[in-house]
C-alpha cells in the first residue's frame, strides 16, 4: 500500500485518504513485482501501474495525476 508519495491533483482533496484506496497489485505475469531504482521512481511506478493508468479502468482514481519524477532519493534494491 501506498503511504506517502508527491501527487498533483487536478482538485485538491484528501490526498491520504485517496491513496489508502488501493492496495498494489503484481503484473498478470507473475505473483511479485520486483523494482530496482532511486525510491521516487519505484514509487512513480507503483502509483503510476495502481492508481493514474491501471490497466483496468476501474482502479483509477478520476482526477489523480502523478508529479514529473525528480529521479530523488537513494536507491532501493
Amino acid at each position: 500500500m501506498v503511504k506517502h508519495l508527491k501527487i498533483g491533483l487536478v482538485e485538491d482533496s484528501h490526498k491520504k485518504q485517496l491513496l489508502t484506496q488501493r492496495i498494489t497489485l503484481p503484473p498478470s505475469h507473475t505473483v511479485y513485482d520486483n523494482k530496482t531504482g532511486n525510491a521516487e521512481t519505484v514509487m512513480s511506478n507503483y502509483v503510476n501501474t495502481n492508481i493514474v493508468n491501471p490497466l483496468d479502468a476501474n482502479r483509477k482514481i478520476p482526477r489523480l495525476i502523478a508529479a514529473p519524477n525528480q529521479n530523488s532519493r537513494q536507491s532501493i534494491f
